[in-house]
């Protein structure tokens, strides 16, 4: 995101109009895919220690093909599922707000 569109941004945010809906979906879809990664980070320590997809879904009484679709995608989990999935691989997920004047330039696009 350039300086000037971080800009526009954040002063779209800070005023008192409705947000705008790409804004809104920008950053339900970042979350989403925040906490996807950290999950599959996760999964991925675990399974070089040995667990298996399967050793997850008996710890949360799921289908091993309920596992591997949630960590196939970031889909519309909430956060239960998320604090679930990690609880079984013995971490809990911790969430913070930053403010955005705050946040680092990015540059992705």
């Amino acid at each position: 995101m350039t300086a000037s569109r971080k800009t526009a941004l954040i002063s779209d945010i800070a005023a008192d109009a409705p947000l705008p809906p790409d804004h809104l979906g920008y950053f339900q879809a970042k979350l989403r895919n925040d906490v996807h990664a950290e999950v599959l980070r996760l999964f991925l320590v675990r399974a070089q220690q040995g667990m298996t997809k399967a050793d997850l879904a008996r710890k949360l009484g799921k289908r091993p093909e309920q596992v591997t679709r949630w960590l196939a995608a970031p889909g519309n989990w909430t956060f239960d599922t998320a604090a679930d999935l990690a609880l079984a691989m013995g971490a809990a997920l911790t969430i913070k707000a930053e403010p955005l004047v705050e946040r680092p330039e990015t540059n992705r696009r």
